[in-house]
């Protein structure tokens, strides 16, 4: 963002009270041209800044469109964060290979961390809005390794549905999705590491 423009929000918002300068900076921020905007969203944005090398960080994967560090609040140790280098906020900021090289990314990554700390299984995630816990506007898949009685809770209430509500959001998203026959999806059963070193 152009320095001109960040002085002409900073004397717009001086002399007003904190919900008043939200409030302002929201609708100034609006009227911005996207490339402007853009531009703003990267330059306050610490995972931008990661990857542009101006936050120092433990990097563990590089290439040309993504990043993996450890997290430096982890949930366990071994804790990795994927991100793509270009600011996203999430998958559907992004076309459909390169969501498909993030997951390739995040299945090596998965299989590193699970070996690297012997770990008992892990959690790999992706939260989107702040209802499902995304703190910064950045598209972060979490490469999470668990162990036994770690103290981590990634359980729910169970909710019960009408068998007419499921039929109901299945045809929803069949329509969302323009799902025009069925296909087979296969599960690879995960062997914990000591089970593996043990067979072999």
């Amino acid at each position: 963002m152009k320095q001109e423009t960040i002085a002409k929000i900073q004397e717009e918002l001086q002399g007003l009270s904190e919900e008043e300068q939200q409030k302002k900076f929201q609708e100034i921020i609006k009227k911005l041209p996207p490339d402007e905007i853009k531009e703003f969203q990267k330059q306050q944005c610490p995972f931008c800044s990661i990857a542009s090398g101006n936050i120092k960080a433990h990097v563990v994967f590089d290439d040309n469109g993504f990043i993996a560090v450890l997290d430096i609040n982890p949930a366990n140790k071994g804790h990795i964060i994927l991100f793509p280098k270009e600011h996203r906020y999430a998958l559907f900021d992004m076309t459909d290979n390169e969501i498909a090289e993030m997951f390739k990314l995040a299945n090596r990554l998965n299989n590193a961390a699970h070996d690297a700390v012997s770990s008992d299984g892990t959690n790999v995630f992706v939260a989107v809005g702040e209802a499902a816990g995304q703190r910064i506007g950045h598209l972060i898949v979490h490469i999470i390794p668990r162990f036994k009685n770690d103290g981590l809770d990634f359980s729910w209430d169970l909710k019960k549905i009408s068998e007419t509500e499921l039929e109901k959001i299945a045809e929803a998203l069949k329509s969302k999705l323009k799902i025009e026959k069925k296909e087979e999806v296969k599960i690879k059963k995960i062997i914990p590491r000591k089970e593996r070193e043990r067979i072999a």
